[in-house]
């Protein structure tokens, strides 16, 4: 007898630059939505400075080890700049693009417009690709600048 499956939790990947300059970005992965947060130049330069990895994996903010990632998100909904919803439905695709200087993470929504997220760490690469591929299945693609590509192949030990 199959017993009823859990509910997804909601994944947050911290840590994220954008807008071409030195800001910070939030990304909030539910089953149901994408929530894409601008915290600003301040959470960015506390991050930059922290320079660590956090309770949780992530870079940048994160939430108190007592609160709940939605409680997390709801906090930082009151301080963001920018909140970007997407339901579910208006996901085209997510990109992540492994570059040389910063993997960037690029959410295409059904209107076209597509979001460039440049990742602060290297390491938040893989944990994006882990969260979100379960999650949005054929929309989730990996590509690799040709640079990248080339190292990984030939000198491995230059990208670390």
């Amino acid at each position: 007898m199959e017993t009823p499956s859990e509910p997804a939790s909601p994944v947050a990947i911290t840590g994220l630059t954008s807008r071409g300059g030195l800001s910070n970005w939030v990304f909030f992965a539910y089953p149901e939505r994408l929530v894409m947060m601008d915290l600003g130049v301040g959470a960015a330069l506390k991050a930059g400075a922290l320079a660590g990895v956090g309770e949780h994996g992530h870079y940048g903010p994160a939430p108190s080890p007592r609160q709940s990632v939605e409680a997390w998100q709801q906090q930082l909904r009151a301080k963001a700049r920018q909140v970007v919803e997407l339901a579910d439905d208006q996901v085209r695709s997510v990109r992540v693009h492994l570059r040389m200087l910063a993997h960037q993470l690029v959410v295409v929504a059904a209107d076209g417009n597509p979001r460039k997220l440049t990742f602060m760490n290297r390491d938040q690469a893989q944990v994006a690709i882990e969260a979100l591929g379960p999650r949005l299945g054929d929309r989730l693609a990996v590509t690799t600048s040709p640079i990248f590509a080339f190292l990984r192949r030939r000198a491995p030990f230059l990208l670390k």
